[in-house]
Order: structure tokens, then sequence, then C-alpha cells
């Protein structure tokens, strides 16, 4: 009896609220076989296709884009389409994730770039960002990395989506990288991005 009740509960909730049931993010079909085929994988034309495919999964994306950043791969093209997937997502695993990624010294510093522009494209998905790279670290912030604007920016929320507050979240942790120690360009970089994104 009590059951039956609790069910009727949601059921009035769900129809007293407009667009309530709309709002719960269902992958579709194939993401599920794509994310268990992503396990193990770190580079090749089959790990680029399952990333491909988990762009389009707000549930099982997060959750396999999550472990892969938390043991990157080392393949340029893989590290750079790991960020674009990821970007097309917005969610709070992911987050999270790159925001471990960007910190971590025993990342490339490819890798660390690439968690950075992620969550640029979390405060602002309109705003593209080209990193270049040089082993001369006296160079002007400016030097190492290029903004610029897409003209149709795409995104979709994930299962754990990101309330406003991310924004100011994520330029906390700009300035936290431009403080940190270690790669004197990922600082700069930083450092650099937080000042333009605060404007």
């Amino acid at each position: 009896m009590t059951r039956y009740a609790g069910a009727a509960t949601l059921a009035v909730l769900i129809q007293a609220v407009p667009g309530l049931a709309q709002q719960v993010p269902v992958d579709p079909p194939g993401c599920t076989a794509a994310e268990n085929a992503l396990e193990g994988r770190k580079s090749g034309p089959a790990y680029h296709e399952h990333l491909q495919a988990l762009a389009s999964c707000p549930a099982a994306g997060p959750r396999a884009f999550r472990l892969q950043w938390m043991s990157p791969p080392v393949e340029a093209t893989a590290v750079r389409l790991l960020a674009d997937v990821s970007s097309s997502i917005r969610d709070r695993r992911i987050l999270e994730a790159v925001r471990d990624a960007s910190f971590s010294d025993n990342n490339s510093q490819e890798v660390r770039l690439a968690a950075i522009r992620t969550m640029i494209s979390y405060f602002d998905p309109s705003v593209a960002v080209h990193f270049q790279p040089s082993p001369d670290t006296s160079l002007p912030a400016a030097a190492y990395v290029m903004l610029g604007r897409w003209e149709h920016p795409v995104g979709r929320d994930g299962e754990q989506a990101l309330g406003p507050s991310m924004r100011a979240e994520v330029l906390g942790i700009l300035r936290q990288l431009e403080q940190g120690p270690g790669d004197p360009i990922i600082a700069k970089v930083a450092g650099y991005l937080a000042r333009r994104l605060a404007k």
C-alpha cells in the first residue's frame, strides 16, 4: 500500500512540474556497449570510435571520460579527442576529473593543457582555445595560447549537470594553477586565461 502511494505521489509531482520528466538525461542505444568496449583502450581507431560514440551519452559518457582522465592516453591525437568529447558533455564528474588532471605533475604538459581546454569550454562553450607550447619558458603568456570564438558551440548537460557557480569554480582552479609549482608554462597559461575570462 505504501509503495503505491509513493509512486502516485511521484506521478503527481512530475505532472505538477512541467518538463520534469524530460530533464533526466537518457542515453541513446549503444552507449553501454561503447563504454564497456572503451575499457582498457588508450589509442587506435577503435578507441577513437568509442570516444566519439560516447560524446552523445549523457550518462555513460561522463563515467567513461572520468576514468580516461584518471589515466590519460599518451598519443597526441587521443589526448586532443578526449578533450573534444569531454567538452561536449557538461558534467560534474568530468569537471572534477579534468581539474585533477590539470594539477597532476605526473601528466604531460599536453594532457594538462587539454584538461584546461576542457574546463574553458565549460566556462564558456563559445570560447575556442589553441595552445602553442614552446620549450622556451621565458615568453609572455600570450605566446603560448590563442583565443577565438566558435560560431556554433555545442554541448549538452550530463547526469550531474553543472550550475552557474561552475564559472567561479573554473576561475578558481585557473588561479590555483597559476600559483602552483612545477611547469611554468602551465602557470602562465592558467593565469592568462583566468584574467581574460574574468573580464
